[in-house]
């Protein structure tokens, strides 16, 4: 029924042999789990030695699974107490590759060192940015750990995808300069183990990172994600698909028996789904939060954690901007109501929820043309019109590749009208971040006295007019390309683009400054490339002494200096995380802290090195004087360890909760001493109300899912119980 090669006796068999796995929590004793491996030089905590036993018995039946801990509960120490207690027999296949995040390839390096006894240190090579040159996978299957990052990998998985094709074509013209066969997919290359950390990176199974991770050649395969869903069952089917879990791993039976039946209006459809979506996830996955209980007791003994939602109003002034803008997209919305238009203009109704919400940060986010609260002018038949005048070689290439993630955030695409293409390149992006790019480069034309030059696409640095922009699925409604198809990602597909631009140029940039190449790309003119190189030196003070002759303060910044300011009298000694998901946002609050307050503020944002960002985290955890850091959500909602701060202030909530979630356990996780207090600033009477109830919709969603008492019953059932459940036949 699903396909042409598995018979309904092998579904079944496979059916019964995941169904295994499902096991009471109960059931290995405190006497009958594996202790801390005598090389490690920590103490494995008691759920990470029940942690530890589980992935040990995984890998015996399922060759892995997704270890789906809260947040700060020791996910990596557990990996690396598997890597050392699960060796390999074989010296030909000994190596484990770690796939993360560029953030924190230097944090996992560290670990594996730090968390190793020196007599059992392993060997670990970090395959990034120059490291990568001349390496062949023999020379990396020397080493018992690889780390890497999953713009590495995909990139070479596009340029590997080329070279077939040019092999496969030989007397065609070739595409770019001739290069060897990737590491990673080389004959030879096959790996020991492949730990995805952070998997929600491959959520969406049509991007280049699940496409090239599902390629790799393992033995055995990790997930670490504290929110392995986010949006919905089909991103865990992306992580299933990597795990090669049988039979789920074919999307059809998957979509037949879980997620299509979610989506029915039959309640009795729905609920059969849900326990068979409990009953895999027990299969495959372990999970424990902090409020978990081990052997009766807390998993952890962390300090509460108080979140308050703080309310502020805007200024008279602000309320009439935003009402004007307000009107204006009910006006716009209403039009599109009557017309039975809003499928076709939907990119024109995200970007009126974006500048609704750019207006409840502050007016000067959002670009001169917005200002007159007019939408959709250009309209999705502008779109498509302008769709057709795109050379031939780019309409071939982005119908090939169709929309992935950003290569400036790494985000990936949430719908077709979220992703951009730059006209006449092609090369896309998310909406945000061109927006963002657009208005931090208004910025820096005003701190540096000029018109700062035209706008350049973060690319090929070719003209970019944010008047002439294409959202993919007005390019697909031309072109007819089919949904989902490709997943590449323009940016991937072009000749000389890199999706990790941001990480190319810093592995050898010891100082923070940068070789320029990779990273000009970023920016749009010199001006803006100017003052990123001033703030990753940490001279901000120039700049800022010009915005500030045009700066005004906005009810968000306003609201936020004073909370800071109350907790400096309150808690002197106390440190706080700022996190905004506009960067623009930040500049406006550093201001008045750095200069009217004289506060020492650290900053962690996408625009930085991987080294000038761990410099920042260093200054901000070792010096006393360092009491503030304003942190990008995008760039620093995962990994990091900030338990230094005892106080999160959340300038701007975000579609989605858990994004939110992962921010604020960098200080809330292991370690964590102190009561942790949470500041969510909401403008009344907005868009932002709105966002809260969609956050509290979503959340309900994921944890009916993954509810810790629920998949707790699912263990408890018999294997009768279980076949029954899933039409087994006994």
């Amino acid at each position: 029924m699903f396909n042409n090669y598995r018979t309904a006796g092998q579904t079944e068999e496979e059916l019964e042999k995941l169904l295994e796995n499902i096991r009471a929590d109960e059931e290995i004793s405190a006497e009958d789990r594996v202790g801390t491996p005598d090389e490690l030089c920590v103490n494995l905590l008691e759920h990470q030695k029940l942690g530890l036993s589980w992935l040990k018995s995984m890998e015996e039946s399922t060759k892995g699974g997704i270890l789906a801990d809260d947040m700060g509960l020791g996910k990596t120490v557990q990996s690396i107490a598997l890597i050392l207690s699960q060796r390999a027999e074989d010296d030909k296949c000994k190596t484990t590759l770690i796939v993360a995040p560029v953030a924190l390839i230097r944090q996992w390096e560290r670990e594996l060192h730090s968390k190793v006894k020196p007599e059992h240190r392993l060997a670990v090579y970090v395959y990034h940015g120059t490291a990568r040159r001349a390496v062949r996978f023999q020379d990396l299957a020397k080493y018992d750990v690889v780390i890497t990052t999953y713009g590495t990998i995909s990139r070479e998985f596009k340029e590997n995808q080329e070279l077939a094709v040019e092999r496969a074509n030989p007397n065609g013209a070739p595409a770019r300069a001739p290069k060897g066969a990737s590491v990673f997919y080389a004959a030879d290359a096959a790996w020991y183990r492949v730990v995805l950390d952070e998997a929600q990176f491959i959520k969406n199974k049509d991007t280049l990172n699940a496409k090239a991770m599902t390629h790799l050649k393992a033995q055995y395969r990790w997930c670490l994600s504290g929110t392995p869903m986010q949006n919905g069952v089909n991103e865990l089917y992306s992580l299933i698909r990597f795990l090669n879990i049988r039979p789920y791993c074919d999307e059809r039976r998957f979509q037949f028996d879980i997620g299509r039946p979610l989506k029915s209006t039959g309640a009795d459809a729905v609920e059969s789904a849900m326990k068979k979506l409990r009953a895999l996830l027990k299969a495959i996955m372990l999970r424990r939060t902090k409020k978990s209980l081990i052997d009766g007791k807390p998993i952890l003994q962390l300090p509460p954690k108080h979140i308050e939602i703080v309310h502020t109003v805007f200024s008279d002034e602000e309320k009439a901007f935003y009402k004007q803008l307000e009107q204006g997209a009910m006006s716009q919305m209403n039009k599109f109501l009557s017309e039975g238009s809003i499928g076709r203009n939907y990119s024109s109704v995200l970007t009126m929820l974006l500048r609704l919400r750019q207006a409840c940060c502050h007016p000067k986010l959002i670009p001169d043309r917005s200002m007159t609260a007019t939408y959709g002018k250009a309209g999705d038949a502008a779109a498509r019109a302008l769709a057709r005048v795109f050379p031939e070689p780019v309409i071939e290439r982005v119908r090939e590749a169709g929309p992935a993630e950003c290569p400036v955030c790494y985000d990936t695409a949430e719908d077709d009208q979220s992703m951009v293409l730059v006209y006449p390149c092609g090369h896309n992006f998310c909406r945000d971040c061109l927006d963002d790019l657009a208005n931090r480069h208004q910025a820096a034309s005003i701190a540096q006295g000029s018109d700062g030059g035209r706008l350049l696409c973060p690319t090929c640095r070719g003209p970019l007019n944010m008047e002439r922009l294409v959202d993919y699925a007005s390019f697909r409604a031309v072109f007819d390309v089919t949904e989902g198809a490709g997943g590449a990602g323009a940016a991937a597909a072009a000749a000389d683009s890199d999706d990790e631009a941001v990480e190319s140029d810093s592995i050898d940039d010891s100082d923070g400054r940068g070789k320029g190449k990779g990273r000009a790309r970023l920016y749009a003119s010199k001006a803006e490339a100017a003052g990123a190189r001033k703030r990753r030196n940490g001279e901000y003070d120039a700049i800022l002494a010009e915005l500030r002759r045009d700066w005004v303060s906005s009810a968000k910044v306003t609201r936020c200096v004073e909370i800071l300011r109350d907790v400096e009298a309150n808690y002197p000694d106390e440190k706080v995380i700022v996190f905004s998901q506009f960067t623009s946002l930040l500049d406006f609050v550093e201001i008045p802290l750095r200069q009217l307050c004289a506060y020492q503020v650290q900053r962690y944002d996408g625009s930085m090195s991987a080294n000038a960002r761990n410099d920042a985290i260093l200054r901000f955890t070792e010096d006393p004087a360092c009491k503030i850091m304003l942190v990008s959500l995008k760039a620093g909602n995962v990994g990091l360890n900030l338990t230094v701060a005892s106080h999160c202030i959340i300038l701007d909530p975000f579609w989605n909760p858990f994004v939110e979630d992962q921010a604020i356990d960098r200080a809330y996780r292991i370690g964590q001493t102190r009561r942790v207090a949470v500041h969510r600033i909401v403008i009344s009477d907005s868009v932002e109300d709105r966002i809260l109830q969609l956050q509290d919709k979503k959340r309900k969603l994921i944890e009916a899912a993954m509810d810790e008492k629920e998949l707790k019953d699912i263990g408890r059932l018999n294997s009768q119980e279980l076949a029954y459940l899933f039409g087994i036949q006994r």
